[in-house]
């Protein structure tokens, strides 16, 4: 990180656009797209291994939501329980295998404060067989 830092914006945007996990803080002017190609929507999409999970299914997301920002070096914000229906519509470059999924929260400089990482549970909702 302080090598980074020592750079110019120039530079360590070159760098850090290397990284595939980066995309996320990608500057841009334009909303996300996701991989189904339409614009993703602020705590709704999510995005998985396509390997594991069905791409435009919709699922219900329990999970613990943080109630304040996370500032650095200090410890994790208290959480409250969240639930909502979500999309599968899109595609990590980084996530994979069955045991982790990334909900899109939205973009800005000011969202990221709010970006966390936590447990929760994912239940697919599929037709009943016959």
């Amino acid at each position: 990180e302080s090598y980074l830092r020592g750079l110019s914006n120039a530079e360590a945007q070159h760098f850090l656009n290397l990284n595939p996990s980066y995309v996320f803080f990608k500057d841009s002017h334009r909303r996300a797209v996701t991989y189904m190609d339409i614009p993703a929507t602020d705590e709704r999409t999510i995005a998985s291994d396509e390997a594991f999970f069905p791409k435009g299914a919709i699922g219900f997301l329990k999970f613990e939501k943080p109630t304040q920002p996370a500032r650095p070096n200090e410890p994790r914000p208290p959480t409250i329980p969240a639930s909502r229906f979500v999309i599968d519509q899109d595609v990590g470059g980084v996530i994979k295998g069955g045991g982790r999924i990334d909900l899109f929260i939205g973009r800005g400089q000011d969202i990221r404060p709010w970006a966390f990482k936590g447990y929760g549970t994912l239940y697919y909702l599929a037709p009943k067989k016959k």
